[in-house]
């Protein structure tokens, strides 16, 4: 039991239980999410246009209103600012959709992600008593799923594996190519449902097997203010600049003002140039004028 019982409830805009279920699982179901209308006007805006209809993922977040008011949900922002910080941004958003078993190709299983994947970036843990993560993934589904259906697919607890792997790793080699391990959780879902998970946690997509129906899931991630994964027009485009959850990521650079030093929020790319810096740029001149940027005047 905790010290103090109402510590979590107090701090997190998740329940007790909710925070206990997401801090063991690396994954969270939260039962009824959307609404109907909300269900019915995505539903609507993804068959209104042919390009829901030609793959399996593909970007929907300009289709229609209702799909940004989602990203700036309230309630999703609370969480949000929690896990990431007061300062995270909107990264991107994709749709993944299903056709009944048999009738279109089917999706190649995998898994993916977890704490040892992409650099380090999808990393989870505590500090200051509450929880501090990667990027995260709001994904609403917008059909029932049973369990066993197939479709998204979880390592339950690998966002705190010790052992140093990927879930391509995972999935490629202890597992030969083969999702049949019984620690592999296939979720069922309700249509509205809402799964929060961290990209800490190792998770990918088992082949949809219902013949009668297909499933479409739309996912949203939020980053670090200092962090970014997909290209910014992905991440919002021209909005960017009228909507600060869609901004570029920020880093805090040390300014001297009024006689101390503050922290200013400033474009990673425009606070460190470095931050651009290819590896076509490695010769002789180049790097002897960054350095004298650096350090002033070098002998020759």
């Amino acid at each position: 039991m905790f010290e103090n019982q109402n510590f979590l409830a107090e701090k997190s805009p998740l329940s007790e239980r909710q925070l206990f279920e997401f801090d063991l699982n690396g994954y969270l179901i939260i039962p009824g999410f959307l609404s109907a209308a909300e269900i019915a006007a995505a539903r609507a805006a993804l068959d209104a246009r042919p390009e829901s209809r030609a793959s399996h993922k593909f970007d929907f977040l300009d289709f229609d209103p209702v799909f940004l008011r989602i990203a700036r949900d309230p309630r999703v922002l609370a969480v949000a600012s929690y896990l990431l910080g007061e300062n995270f941004r909107f990264d991107h958003a994709f749709a993944y959709q299903d056709g009944p078993a048999g009738q279109d190709g089917a999706a190649v299983e995998n898994l993916h992600a977890g704490p040892y994947a992409e650099q380090g970036i999808f990393q989870y843990h505590w500090h200051g008593g509450r929880p501090r993560s990667g990027p995260i993934v709001f994904c609403y589904a917008l059909d029932d799923v049973a369990g066993g259906d197939g479709g998204l697919v979880f390592v339950p607890g690998s966002h705190k594996s010790n052992v140093p792997v990927d879930g391509h790793y995972v999935f490629n080699h202890l597992l030969s190519g083969r999702l049949d391990a019984d620690w592999i959780h296939n979720p069922p879902l309700r249509a509205g449902d809402l799964v929060l998970f961290t990209e800490a946690v190792i998770h990918g997509t088992r082949r949809w097997r219902p013949a009668d129906r297909g499933r479409v899931n739309l996912y949203y991630q939020y980053c670090p203010g200092y962090a970014i994964w997909h290209k910014l027009e992905k991440g919002g485009g021209s909005r960017a600049g009228a909507d600060p959850l869609f901004r570029e990521p920020y880093v805090s650079d040390k300014v001297f003002r009024d006689g101390r030093y503050v922290n200013q929020w400033r474009p990673a790319t425009k606070a460190y140039p470095g931050a651009a810096f290819k590896l076509r740029d490695l010769t002789l001149k180049n790097i002897r004028a960054r350095l004298r940027r650096l350090f002033g005047r070098l002998p020759r």
